[in-house]
């Protein structure tokens, strides 16, 4: 029940569902890029994402969320740190100038860090750089609307970029891809990532993000989590968006401003909101 992160959760680790030891959860600092997998309807948005999400934002984060359709993050709209960019098939590619503007980002913080003679991200903070998620739903059908392979390219060598060096700067990243197979994810990208695996179509699916079988036979819900090379099976928390919205309203955040790498990229049809 979601209320066991209702009710308990303090902040730092992100508690995802449920195993035979009690709860899995991402540690945001080892696990820093994330890859939320499966078929239609297999849970890996709305019991996968939108709960990260929703802790990320009660823990004082600034979450961006990249997506086809936004309709699986409505909730999240009206909250002070929460940001939506949409893209439809005729505009894509202008998610290439978004994650370019975000490596721009990460790059101006690792000067900063250098500076500061600090470690990690907490100085950033300190100095009104809250930590970021950005979240891409369904990756894989943005890919397609992209109109050459240059760009499909420039996309996962932003991805890479951003999982290798974002971590030090404080920016994060959470994917999801639907159906995945070697023709739509990236595999040197896939070795970067912790793995969520919800239900997939077939075998060779769950070979390609577990680098073993079973994740084709798992119920809703259900989900193989592959954290610093162990594998664990768990149950997603099933929070509707009563919960999740009450679960925001009971923790205060800090008010950040809207990033300025945001910025509509280049006056497209994109649609850029809190």
């Amino acid at each position: 029940p979601w209320r066991l992160v209702a009710d308990n959760w303090k902040g730092g680790s992100f508690p995802i569902g449920l195993g035979q030891n009690g709860l899995i959860t991402i540690n945001p600092d080892s696990d820093a890029s994330l890859m939320f997998v499966g078929t239609e309807g297999s849970g890996k948005t709305h019991f996968g994402l939108r709960p990260l999400i929703a802790e990320a934002l009660a823990d004082g984060w600034q979450v961006v969320v990249f997506d086809h359709s936004g309709t699986d993050f409505n909730l999240f709209r009206q909250h002070k740190n929460a940001h939506l960019a949409l893209f439809g098939q005729n505009n894509a590619v202008e998610l290439n100038q978004y994650l370019r503007n975000l490596m721009v980002e990460i790059q101006r913080r690792l000067v900063i860090l250098r500076s500061s003679g600090e470690t990690g991200w907490e100085y950033l903070q300190y100095q009104g750089n809250p930590r970021i998620l950005a979240v891409i739903d369904n990756v894989n059908l943005l890919q397609e609307g992209m109109p050459t392979l240059g760009d499909v390219d420039e996309l996962w060598r932003s991805l890479r970029y951003i999982t290798a060096e974002g971590k030090a700067a404080g920016v994060n990243l959470a994917l999801a891809v639907r159906d995945p197979s070697y023709m739509n994810v990236d595999l040197r990208f896939r070795r970067m990532t912790s793995p969520v695996c919800f239900r997939v179509r077939d075998l060779d699916a769950s070979k390609l993000i577990l680098n073993r079988g079973g994740a084709q036979e798992l119920c809703p819900r259900q989900f193989f989590a592959a954290f610093q090379s162990a594998t664990t099976c768990g149950l997603a928390f099933a929070p509707q968006d009563e919960d999740l919205t009450a679960f925001l309203e009971g923790r205060q955040a800090p008010d950040w401003p809207a990033p300025d790498w945001m910025g509509s990229p280049g006056g497209g049809s994109s649609e850029s909101q809190p």
